[in-house]
């Protein structure tokens, strides 16, 4: 339904928090029922996905980013697409990672709308820009170095902590 309102508008805040309590909530019910399963959390995190695509797709259009920006969006994807196909050629599956600086880029990419409307434009892109590059750098380098494919872990130096306890 985002694709279909108008951006920063009244219905599109209403289905884009409704879609943000829903996320929350599938999980926190599937950990509490006991029922979380690997297809659940692939889909999960693809519905994240394309969620943020389409987020992405319906604000750049209505948002004005300067070239900097554009670059450095530009590159936070190339990296994501890097990740991605890392994953893919490695362990033979979608590999998005649960970490904990992608929880944090993704908390503070579901509060970017309403805090753009409130607040300066230039430190929340700088915020989100520098969160979201540490996390898609982070997430690639785990899907680079690791052995077996862990989407829950937290960060890279987690499985460093592991890897010298052996």
């Amino acid at each position: 339904m985002l694709l279909f309102t108008v951006p920063m508008s009244g219905w599109f805040f209403f289905f884009y928090i409704l879609c943000g309590i829903s996320d929350m909530i599938d999980g926190f019910l599937a950990r509490k029922m006991n029922s979380v399963t690997n297809l659940g959390a692939a889909l999960d995190s693809t519905a994240d996905f394309v969620f943020i695509t389409i987020v992405i797709s319906v604000l750049i259009t209505r948002i004005k980013l300067s070239e900097w920006m554009l670059i450095w969006l530009g590159f936070i994807i190339i990296i994501k697409v890097l990740t991605l196909l890392t994953g893919f050629r490695k362990f033979h599956s979608l590999a998005f990672l649960h970490t904990n600086m992608n929880k944090i880029t993704g908390g503070l990419l579901f509060c970017f709308p309403v805090l753009y409307t409130f607040t300066e434009f230039l430190p929340i892109v700088f915020l989100l820009f520098i969160s979201a590059t540490f996390a898609a750098s982070e997430e690639l380098i785990i899907n680079m170095t690791s052995e077996i494919l862990n989407p829950d872990v937290k960060s890279f130096f987690a499985i460093q902590k592991h890897k010298t306890k052996k």
